[in-house]
């Protein structure tokens, strides 16, 4: 009998490189080869995320290195599992259309009352692999909004240094795989953003007005937005409930293509100031957890109120709960 095994994409975590590789399973280890060196990993320690369509099938490896497979038979084969239940139900459009058609029956009162709501509930159920996918677009979108995002001209070292403690600040527990860019953004000058799924923004004119720690800090307080899933909520309350079911069903395609026009959301409404304080609480107490000072956040944000102040460029995201931004800042001074 043949040994089953799929063919995947091997990162590192490390670098930018892809390698092809093969997978097959010898008792209870993955063995990857295809590299300079084989690698083995305990099956108990892979996440391999669900099925969702012609996406690819991801898997999590120990040490921060991610393989990525199309070959959907041979994974199943490798790891001895069926398709699972989201790749079954994004099939079955007839639950979409009776949710629709319930929707519909709310009327006014809904709107006003129940969306807010079923938003907040629609959060809460949706699988962490399709806010992946709706995040990816929705920043893959952002190139062609009027923001003039450009290559960031950081220097390596110090992108590596950032990298290396924003891992730092990811929960152990998270169910995110987070991605950190870096971006020069002359239109909106000094900033940072979060999109669902684990997609974090930092610019480079942000970068240049604050220290190391009071990156940190701020972007702390973008994984609190993440992880709070803040971004996801307001997506769903702006665009309607039919990209919430259609997520919630684990139809990420769909989903995706709904909400990719409203990539620069979280931008351009900007946070109520609940959210707002929620996401400081979250980056003071997970600083404050890793031996860090949580006073930086507050000391970023005076720098980024008084960068606005000098200059004509919109309101930057951290500071969308203005004019109570000075009463934010000694808040988080204390």
């Amino acid at each position: 009998m043949s040994t089953p095994q799929a063919n995947a994409t091997f990162y590192d975590g490390a670098t930018s490189g892809a390698w092809p590789v093969t997978l097959t399973r010898e008792g209870q280890q993955l063995q990857v080869n295809g590299l300079a060196e084989a690698r083995s990993y305990a099956l108990a320690e892979v996440k391999l995320e669900p099925r969702l369509g012609s996406q690819p099938r991801r898997m999590a490896l120990p040490g921060g290195a991610i393989c990525e497979s199309h070959d959907h038979d041979g994974i199943a084969a490798v790891f001895g599992q069926g398709d699972g239940l989201l790749h079954h139900l994004e099939s079955r459009w007839r639950w979409v259309g009776y949710a629709a058609l319930l929707l519909a029956g709310f009327g006014v009162a809904f709107y006003l009352w129940g969306l807010p709501l079923l938003a907040s509930s629609a959060t809460l159920m949706t699988p962490p692999v399709v806010e992946r996918v709706i995040g990816d677009k929705a920043f893959e979108h952002l190139a062609t909004l009027d923001l003039d995002l450009k290559p960031t001209a950081l220097p390596a070292k110090r992108q590596a240094a950032l990298r290396q403690r924003f891992a730092q600040l990811v929960p152990s527990d998270s169910r995110y795989q987070y991605r950190l860019h870096f971006r020069a953004a002359p239109t909106i000058g000094a900033n940072a953003f979060a999109l669902p799924g684990g997609v974090v923004v930092l610019t480079d004119e942000l970068a240049a007005i604050v220290s190391d720690d009071e990156v940190i800090a701020v972007l702390a307080h973008e994984i609190g937005h993440v992880e709070l899933r803040h971004g996801l909520r307001m997506i769903y309350q702006s665009t309607g409930m039919g990209v919430a079911v259609s997520a919630v069903l684990g139809d990420a395609p769909s989903a995706a293509a709904q909400v990719a026009s409203f990539g620069a959301l979280v931008l351009q409404l900007g946070y109520s100031r609940e959210l707002e304080s929620e996401a400081d609480r979250y980056a003071q107490e997970r600083l404050t957890a890793l031996g860090q000072d949580r006073r930086k956040l507050g000391s970023a944000l005076a720098k980024l109120m008084k960068a606005h102040k000098e200059s004509e460029l919109k309101v930057p995201a951290l500071l969308s709960s203005h004019p109570d931004t000075a009463e934010r800042i000694k808040t988080l001074s204390r």
